[in-house]
């Protein structure tokens, strides 16, 4: 008797991941002020029911010094307990952060 094997074929979905539903752009702003505008930006994501944010921060190659928006945002997700990662490159690579609400 021969034994055969049943392929199955794996489904790819193109978009596995979530869409995001709104977008805030920092470019321009300072700690203080990016810092006071992502808390009203979650608070208002959580309160339409959103389940994934883009906020661009850019890469801090116009800043003179190091980047400041990076870590400020991401210490202020981590704080809160946000789970988010890099954009892909297509969307802003490190240049921004997609939050998972």
């Amino acid at each position: 008797m021969k034994r055969t094997r049943k392929k199955t074929k794996m489904r790819r979905t193109k978009n596995y991941a979530p869409t995001v539903s709104a977008e805030l752009d920092l470019h321009g702003h300072t700690a203080v002020e990016a810092r006071e505008a992502v808390e009203d930006f979650l608070r208002e994501a959580a309160e339409e029911g959103w389940t994934r944010v883009r906020i661009i921060v850019g890469k801090g190659t116009r800043s003179q010094g190091p980047a400041v928006l990076p870590d400020t945002v991401k210490a202020l997700l981590n704080r809160e307990g946000y789970v988010y990662t890099y954009a892909k490159l297509q969307d802003g690579g490190e240049g921004a952060l997609e939050v998972v609400l």
